[in-house]
Order: C-alpha cells, then sequence, then structure tokens
C-alpha cells in the first residue's frame, strides 16, 4: 500500500508497528536473561493490549498513537517512507 504513491496513514501505522514490535523482541529478550514469570505475563499483556489499540485505530481511519510510546516511534523511525 505504501509503495506508490505515499500514503501518510500507512506510514504512520507502519511506524507504530514496527516500533512495538522492536520494542516487544528487546524486552523478551532481557527476559530471556531475566527470568521473571511476572514480568512475562506483563510483556505480553502490554503486547498485546497496544496492539489491538493500534489495530483498532487503523481500521477506524485514525492516526492515534500508541499510548506511552507511540509519539517516540514516529520520531525514531522517520526512515520508513
Amino acid at each position: 500500500m505504501n509503495a506508490e504513491p505515499k500514503h501518510e496513514f500507512a506510514r504512520f501505522h507502519t511506524r507504530q508497528a514496527f516500533g512495538l514490535h522492536l520494542v516487544f523482541i528487546g524486552c523478551g529478550l532481557f527476559l530471556s536473561v531475566w527470568f521473571n514469570e511476572y514480568a512475562w505475563y506483563a510483556l505480553y499483556i502490554f503486547y498485546v493490549v497496544l496492539w489491538f489499540y493500534g489495530f483498532i485505530s487503523a481500521i477506524n481511519n485514525k492516526q492515534q498513537e500508541v499510548p506511552l510510546v507511540g509519539r517516540y516511534f514516529q520520531k525514531w523511525f522517520t526512515f520508513i517512507q
């Protein structure tokens, strides 16, 4: 969808999803060394809730950032064009 022409809506949600996946993988790598069962539960709940929030906003054609980290994703991942 974002090949030609460029769609701001697609870029926005691609950055949000990319950031969520990177945070999930990074926290998963950290937790694989420092094992705590409850931290794993919290990570999965955090990930699923934020992913679902972003998915619902995409379905409703809204550019709502995911809470807590969404604004950072828009700043950090400007290379996604």
